[in-house]
């Protein structure tokens, strides 16, 4: 359970997040090892894929994605914050494009 306060940052990148899964917009995440994932947004929920409750704190819960080789990823939206701030999560992304 999120106790964190929630910053003004925090709040830009949840709200980049929810617009992306509310629209079903293109995503691109940076990880660890210099790979790309592309995919596309589809909800905010808990890890098995049930939709977040009106009263769930959406720090706690996951960004549902199809990532283009057709799997669903379930990614922390703690972590997403953090790739958002630091650039490494992307809205409607150009695929091959130079950063």
């Amino acid at each position: 359970m999120t106790h964190a306060p929630l910053t003004a940052d925090t709040a830009l990148a949840l709200a980049i997040i929810v617009t992306a899964a509310r629209s079903g917009a293109r995503v691109a995440r940076a990880v660890d090892d210099g790979d790309i994932i592309y995919g596309t947004a589809r909800s905010i929920g808990d890890y098995y894929g049930a939709f977040a409750a009106g009263s769930d704190d959406i720090r706690d819960c996951y960004l549902r994605v199809t990532i283009d080789t057709g799997w669903e990823a379930f990614w922390p939206m703690s972590e997403i914050v953090d790739a958002v701030q630091a650039g490494l999560f992307l809205v409607n992304p150009v695929r091959g494009a130079a950063a």
